[in-house]
């Protein structure tokens, strides 16, 4: 399973296109320790319910990338700050959370 955080392609009335399609893999969980692969899996699939749907709350998509890097340190520093640039960059945008089988 892996988790991306990505931006829907955007362009107004006038056709004016204003972001291409995006979508970033924030986290492979697949990848992480046995013993916090659990904790991990079962706050993303259960407490964020992205097991059914994506998530599409900007608000909620910041603070599900709060609680990976505070709580369960699963994102790293570096990639914490490329991933607040993007969210800072498409804010106005739709941005949105989802989780695939890859």
């Amino acid at each position: 399973m892996k988790l991306y955080l990505g931006v829907f392609s955007h362009r107004d009335d006038s056709n004016f296109q204003f972001t291409d399609h995006i979508e970033n893999c924030i986290l492979d969980i697949s990848s992480l320790e046995d013993n916090g692969i659990d904790k991990v899996s079962n706050f993303i699939l259960n407490s964020c319910e992205l097991k059914s749907r994506p998530c599409l709350d900007y608000n909620k998509c910041f603070n599900i990338i709060k609680f990976l890097y505070s709580k369960y340190s699963v994102i790293t520093s570096p990639n914490l700050i490329k991933i607040q640039s993007f969210m800072k960059m498409y804010k106005g945008f739709p941005v949105y959370m989802v989780l695939k089988d890859d």
